[in-house]
């Protein structure tokens, strides 16, 4: 099984879980999300959690949005299969919503659209974590999807060869 997508899946159970518990996480985004070394989500951050939020239906697409924004900009290589199990794995949380999933999915796309054109107009040399922005070489992390992703792909061009 492919350990990226592992990933992604886990991410959408806990972000599910969360909600699904009537919490909704006000900062919600890939540095607030731990991998452990046995391929765990933790969230980090809880402040964000107080004063408790109910997750409405707009804070929903932000937070899936949120996601699929900094997914977008940092691990472009990432393929959409691995992103659409953030979803699975969500949804596997909130079964209530699978009804909605088109409307749901639909309005997240519209809401990362907004947000990568927002990004894009913000003056980069002030802050070096704006999304966007060119980086200076990542510190080393738990877990590099990048890194995982390239590798996967040299992999599977050396089993096409």
């Amino acid at each position: 099984v492919d350990r990226g997508a592992v990933l992604a899946f886990e991410i959408g159970r806990v972000v599910g879980s969360l909600q699904a518990a009537g919490l909704d996480h006000a900062d919600l985004k890939h540095s607030n999300l731990l991998i452990t070394a046995e391929d765990r989500v933790a969230l980090l951050d809880l402040d964000s959690l107080i004063p408790p939020r109910r997750p409405t239906w707009k804070r929903r697409v932000r937070a899936l949005g949120q996601l699929e924004a900094f997914a977008s900009d940092l691990y472009p290589e990432l393929p959409r299969s691995d992103r659409a199990r953030v979803l699975c794995g969500y949804f596997g949380r909130e079964p209530s919503l699978r009804v909605r999933r088109r409307e749901l999915v639909g309005e997240v796309r519209r809401w990362v659209q907004r947000r990568l054109e927002r990004w894009r107009g913000r003056d980069r040399e002030l802050h070096i974590y704006y999304p966007l922005a060119p980086r200076a070489p990542l510190a080393p992390t738990l877990i590099d999807l990048r890194a995982l992703a390239r590798s996967d792909a040299r992999e599977d061009g050396a089993r096409c060869g």
